[in-house]
Order: structure tokens, then sequence, then C-alpha cells
């Protein structure tokens, strides 16, 4: 399987590279296999939903049973009507526990300014010196990716759910009521900073 049979996938679908990755290594490379893998797993609606505006949702605040915690998230979805389900309210607390107990920097891997990861990839840098030349950049971007993991919200494995990051919550969730949904952002409040 080469990058570009990957990149052809994404091109014609919009669907995430990973997910792309592992349609075209249940297919075994042909990509009409992998499109039909992807429509199964109700990638590629979710992908098509991604490009429609949300500008409904709600703005759900969640106070910390100690009360020393508090944030306040703006998840949007097309109608007013997918706003006020259960699924819905349900995927907005799951990402106010996320924030809370994981307390993430940044929304998503491009909100993370370019010389932050530049530090970053710096630190990762000298950590490897023992790795062999030609495998250096290869740690150091796996190093990069973990890292986006801890501080970015999407990346970040559920804490309400084992095997599934936020942004596998939502893509669930876009399959559910079959509109976009878009964590737009966060504050979190902690007594005393």
């Amino acid at each position: 399987m080469t990058m570009e049979k990957i990149r052809e996938l994404r091109q014609r679908t919009n669907v995430g590279l990973a997910d792309c990755k592992k349609a075209l290594e249940t297919a075994r490379g042909d990509v009409e296999k992998a499109i039909v893998e992807l429509k199964k797993a109700g990638k590629i609606k979710a992908a098509k939903m991604r490009s429609k505006e949300a500008k409904e949702g709600r703005i759900y605040t969640y106070l910390h049973h100690d009360g020393k915690q508090a944030c306040m998230v703006e998840v949007n979805c097309q109608t007013d009507f997918s706003a006020n389900t259960d699924q819905f309210e349900a995927f907005c607390e799951a990402v106010a526990l996320q924030i809370i107990s994981m307390e993430p920097e940044w929304l998503t891997s491009a909100d993370v300014p370019d010389d932050i990861v530049a530090v970053q990839r710096e630190i990762f840098e000298t950590q490897v010196t023992k790795v062999p030349d030609d495998k250096k950049e290869h740690v150091v971007n796996q190093k990069l990716k973990k890292w986006f993991y801890e501080v970015c919200l999407m990346d970040q494995k559920a804490v309400t759910a084992s095997n599934k990051t936020i942004e596998g919550l939502r893509e669930e969730l876009v399959q559910q009521i079959q509109e976009n949904v878009v964590v737009k952002r966060y504050v979190h409040w902690k007594l005393g900073q």
C-alpha cells in the first residue's frame, strides 16, 4: 500500500488519513473496495456531513462535584432539533468531562501554534540521540503524535468510552443524528488559577 493510494482515497472520500489507511489495509490495496469498507463503517457519510455548516447547537456548562472546577463548551450542529436530543447532550457532557479530567491545552492539533510545535519537536530530537539517523525522523514524528494525543482535546482518548477518541465520539454522533457536529471552543476554570 502506497501513500499515493491513501491520498487518492482521501481525495475521493474526504475521510481522514488513518481511516483511509485502515480501509486500504482491509481491502488489500484496492481503492474501490476500500471505498466500500468506508461506506460500511459510516465514515464517508460523516466526512460529507463535516462540510455542512453547523450554526445551531448549545453551550454546555459543567460544574465539577467538588465545586473547584468548571468548564463551558460550545458544540454546534445544523438544527436546534438535534441540539435537544439525548445523544447530543450526552456528547456535550462527555466533552465537558474530558476537559475537566484531562485538561487539554488546545482543541485540535491544527490549533497548536507552530512555534510551540517547533520547540516540542526540538525537545524530542534531543531525546532520540541513540536512535539510528535513518529512523530519527520517524521516532520524533511518533513522539509528536503522542504529544498531540495528550494536549489536544479532539485527539484524546475519551474518559467516558475506553477505546474511542473525542473525535471518534463526534463521528459516532454525526452518524446517529445525520448532521455535522463541531466542537467549536471551550473554557476551563480551576479554583485559584
